[in-house]
Parts: structure tokens; sequence; C-alpha cells
């Protein structure tokens, strides 16, 4: 058997909560998110990122949305004791006042955060996460964000809605002053499968726009996530297109370990759990994203 090379890992993301405030039309969490169940301690997170090499490798914690896990703090904590990057991918609709979490944060070390952002417009917005005043919530915390040392960064789903305006959602977002806009491709799994119909864009279409979007220069960095033909998925150097398995791994509530966030929902994509840290599988047909043929 072929298991991963534990010192070309630089990333994992992280499932550490299955409730969120929001019901995004696209939202590949939703079966978690209905069960609203974890099935591992913090010890068991432990136990298998001691097999890592902390100094090169970013946490980044998700969900449903990761503020919302009781232990998220500890967890960070945790993690940092360790010596690694800890980043969020959130949404900072919680409830909660948006400075206090921002401080929280802060005390407890967090690096970074990538905050989902499906518009310039709020109202667009938010009827993608079919939740009024989302918006407003997200563009708090990446505006005060830099205030408490934490580098802000947006996520950008292509969807049905924004495809087309993407140039000007860009400008609009670019005035921001983040440090960096992430732009993913739409996968359809999860609530995507039962509105695709509203938010739906084929494959090529998005090769096609992101290629438009490569050409043109903005004062934020614009990455790619999901078009390794085009750009290396990852945003940083690497000898992978893909970083899915070679550079990257996904754990998901239960603790089962995929190749990344696209292929979660792939019973037969599973490569290992964090039960098990020192047999997980590298997989030698890494087909990733599974809408690409075109």
């Amino acid at each position: 058997m072929n298991y991963i090379n534990f010192n070309d890992i630089n990333e994992v993301h992280i499932e550490v909560s299955s409730r969120c405030l929001l019901k995004c039309l696209h939202c590949s969490s939703h079966s978690m998110i209905i069960e609203n169940k974890n099935y591992y301690e913090l010890e068991n997170l432990e136990n298998f990122l001691k097999v890592f090499k902390s100094s090169q490798c970013h946490l980044y914690i998700t969900g449903g949305e990761p503020l919302l896990a009781p232990e998220i703090y500890n967890i960070i904590a945790k993690c940092k004791t360790f010596g690694f990057k800890v980043g969020l991918f959130t949404t900072f609709n919680t409830g909660e006042n948006i400075e206090k979490l921002l401080m929280q944060l802060n005390d407890v070390g967090l690096d970074d955060f990538y905050v989902s952002i499906y518009d310039c417009c709020a109202d667009l917005h938010d009827n993608i996460t079919q939740t009024e005043g989302s918006f407003s919530n997200s563009l708090e915390a990446i505006t005060k964000a830099k205030s408490f040392n934490i580098s802000p960064k947006i996520n950008f789903v292509l969807l049905k809605s924004n495809i087309f305006r993407l140039d000007d959602i860009l400008n609009s977002l670019d005035l921001l002053n983040t440090d960096e806009i992430r732009i993913l491709k739409l996968v359809k799994h999860g609530s995507a499968m039962n509105n695709w119909e509203t938010i739906g864009i084929e494959t090529q279409l998005q090769y096609h726009i992101i290629q438009t979007i490569l050409s043109k220069k903005f004062n934020t960095p614009i990455t790619i996530s999901g078009f390794p033909v085009l750009k290396n998925c990852r945003p940083f150097k690497s000898k992978w297109a893909c970083g899915a398995n070679n550079t990257l791994l996904y754990i998901d509530n239960k603790g089962d370990i995929y190749p990344c966030a696209s292929q979660k929902n792939q019973p037969a994509r599973k490569i290992g759990t964090i039960f098990d840290p020192l047999h997980i599988i590298r997989l030698e047909n890494n087909s990733t994203c599974f809408s690409d043929n075109f």
C-alpha cells in the first residue's frame, strides 16, 4: 500500500462544527448540518496532528460555521501551541458581536480567515445564504480584522447569479483591502444538487470565465481553486497543479480523511481516518474535480 508523505503536507482542512445559522443554496455540508453531530474529540485531533511538521503546515478550521463550535478557541490555542499556523473558513454569522469575536480570536493567536462572499450587493449575497444581514456581518469582520492583527481573505464561489457580473464584483471586493480573493469552482454536491437550476453553471463556462479573469489586474491577489489545468489549485508555489492528497488533506466531522473538500461527499474517495494517522492512502489516480469532463 502506498501512503502519503507527511513531509509534503502543508495544508489541512478540519471540520469541527456541524452547526450553521445560514442556509446557503450550494452548501456542501448540508447533510452534516441536518445531523448536527461530531464524531471525534479534541484529543483525537491532537493525536492526528502530531504526525505533521507543524512549522510548515497551515490548518484551516471549517464546518458548518466553526465559530459556533463551543471548543473553537481551545482548538485554535492547542494547534498554536503545536506550532501550526491556524486559519478559519467562516462567515462570522453567529449572533455575537463581531469585535468581541475578533478580540477572542486574536487572544488565541488566529493567523487568518477566509470569509465566504457571494456578491458585492447585500441583497444578492443574502439571497444565496437565505439569511438577511449575513452580508453585513461578514463585511464587518473583513473590514475590522486587521486592527486585531488577523489577515482577512475572501472565498468567492462562482454562481449563476454572479458569474456574468464578475468584473464589477471583483472590482468592488478589491476595494476592501483584503489579503486575497480566492475564486472557487462551484461543485455539484450537497445543497447545490437540489438547487442546480437556480445557481448552477457548467464547468466549461466556469473555466472560460476564469481564463478571462486571470488576464486582468487587481490590487488584491487573486487566486483560484478547482481549475488546476489553468493554474495551481493552492495559493502557493508547488510542483503539483492539484494539491489534493499531495500537499492538502480534508478532515470531515466523522474524522474521515479525503484529498480535498470537493471530494468529501464521495465515499469512494476516502483515504483514511484521523484515528489511524499513519495509514493515509496516497492515491495514484487523483481525479479531484469530478465535473471537469467536458
